[in-house]
Parts: C-alpha cells; structure tokens; sequence
C-alpha cells in the first residue's frame, strides 16, 4: 500500500493525486471496513455462523 500511495502521490506513470483524495480515500475504507464488521456480528449470530 505504500509503494502504490507513493507512485500516485509522487505521479509515477499518472497524473499526481493529491494527498486530500488519498487521505479520502482511505479514510472510506476505513469507514467501510467498520460498517461491513458492525453489519457482519449481529448477522453471523443469527445464521449461527459463529
């Protein structure tokens, strides 16, 4: 993950991305991957799952 944010950061063979969308976009996967685990608990003991 960061050889790849430092080659669209830096604009090695794209345009630079600038560092508030990589930020962004990070963050939303942050987000995304607590949602997905809050979601996934309650729905995994009702199928007894785990």
């Amino acid at each position: 993950m960061l050889i790849a944010s430092t080659m669209a950061n830096r604009g090695i063979s794209m345009e630079p991305l600038p560092l508030l969308v990589m930020g962004g976009t990070l963050a939303g996967a942050v987000v995304f991957a607590f949602m997905v685990d809050i979601v996934k608990v309650p729905v995994f003991h009702r199928l007894k799952i785990a």
